[in-house]
């Protein structure tokens, strides 16, 4: 249901405002929609061709909640392959901000996470804006499990 009143509110906003400005905001309001459907659709809009590099961003804004993990955790796995590919393929400017916005710190499988970016940094060849990235994304997972650690928490994984 969320997810829903979640999409009806974007569409309203870009009815409210149909530029650019209204646009984005609606697609950051997409992609946080907490729902697995949601999020395929937010991750084939950033691979796709029809978005400016503007817009990609505002669904990435949308992409990473806390609260999503469960929802966030089978893109996990999707991350590395993606990753890789788009390093060959796409903007370096887009590939840099996609290893940031979609790394999968807001996931139930974090120590796979942790090691799954610990082969793709040693295995993958990664150009040294995106490797930088990807580690201090790691670097974050990291700090996070720590705080958690720390505040007697449970971690997510």
């Amino acid at each position: 249901m969320p997810g829903l009143l979640v999409a009806a509110l974007a569409d309203e906003t870009l009815d409210a405002d149909p530029g650019d400005s209204g646009r984005r905001n609606a697609l950051t309001a997409r992609a946080a929609r907490p729902t697995v459907p949601a999020k395929e659709d937010a991750w084939a809009e950033l691979l796709g061709d029809g978005l400016s590099l503007a817009e990609k961003k505002a669904v990435m804004a949308g992409w990473r909640h806390p609260e999503q993990a469960t929802v966030l955790t089978p893109f996990a796995s999707w991350y590395p392959r993606t990753l890789v590919n788009l390093c060959r393929t796409a903007r370096p400017e887009f590939t840099v901000a996609f290893a940031r916005a979609l790394y999968p710190r807001f996931t139930t499988a974090e120590q796979r996470v942790l090691a799954e970016t610990d082969e793709l940094v040693r295995e993958a060849a990664l150009p040294g804006a995106v490797c930088k990235a990807v580690a201090e994304e790691r670097a974050e997972l990291v700090l996070l499990r720590a705080a958690r650690a720390c505040d007697g928490t449970s971690a997510l994984s």
